[in-house]
């Protein structure tokens, strides 16, 4: 088998490689099958660490009205208040707090807020 100079085993590597091999398959291995094997191994990892794109952060898109809804809620916990769902509703100008509820718990499922211990509206910074 030819070998790419740039995947070659280091003296290190092969004897690494050949005491497995002599453990899984005893002394029926020569030295040129451990060295095909490890060089294979390495064309392997090769190809499965190549061209992996790196993870790109999401881009948060916010409407208009979720904006409205983030900048009420993080006035009033810089004013160290907790804003009741009604308060939120209302600001946001729903006419049903069910409304504001919904609002604040879609802000929760996406992560841009939370309740604390003791039950306090929290912001992520963003």
């Amino acid at each position: 088998m030819e070998t790419n100079p740039a995947f070659r085993l280091s003296t290190q590597a092969f004897a690494e490689l050949e005491a497995i091999t002599l453990e899984e398959f005893g002394d029926t291995l020569s030295d040129q099958e451990i060295e095909d094997m490890g060089v294979r191994l390495l064309r392997l990892f090769d190809i499965m660490t190549k061209d992996v794109p790196a993870p790109t952060p999401e881009k948060i898109v916010v409407t208009q009205q979720e904006r409205k809804g983030l900048d009420f809620l993080r006035q009033e916990i810089n004013c160290g208040r907790s804003p009741s769902v009604r308060a939120f509703a209302k600001a946001m100008g729903f006419r049903s707090s069910r409304s504001g509820f919904r609002m604040l718990k879609l802000f929760i499922s996406r992560g841009w807020a939370w309740r604390n211990k003791r039950g306090s509206i929290r912001l992520k910074d963003f």
